[in-house]
């Protein structure tokens, strides 16, 4: 009976964490692929990695930050085409309500 029970607790647990598990069985796997013939790591390799990777991602920020500016200008750009071409809207919605008052007025007089 007592075994029922833990099996149940191992599964919820499992499913709790499922993630979380397979994410530490991930990195054992890789870190085992990495060792060498005495179960050692190489400190080394992994700085120079490390330093590599530092380095790509500064070179990939740089561009980021161009792109990101390009795009906040477009944005800029984007919000006063659109505000003007409300503006042209509101113009022309008055224009014709004044046209039409206009001719309502006329037809009205002309009674």
């Amino acid at each position: 009976m007592n075994a029922i029970k833990w099996k149940g607790k191992r599964n919820q647990f499992y499913e709790e964490h499922k993630q979380e598990i397979n994410l530490f069985y991930v990195s054992r796997r890789k870190l085992k692929e990495q060792a060498n013939a005495d179960g050692k790591y190489s400190v080394g390799a992994w700085k120079q990695e490390i330093a590599k990777l530092e380095h790509q991602r500064n070179a990939e920020y740089e561009k980021y930050k161009e792109i990101n500016e390009n795009f906040q200008h477009l944005l800029k750009v984007k919000y006063w085409v659109d505000t003007a071409i409300h503006q042209q809207e509101e113009e022309q919605r008055r224009a014709t309500e004044q046209n039409q008052a206009y001719q309502i007025q006329r037809i009205s007089e002309a009674r």
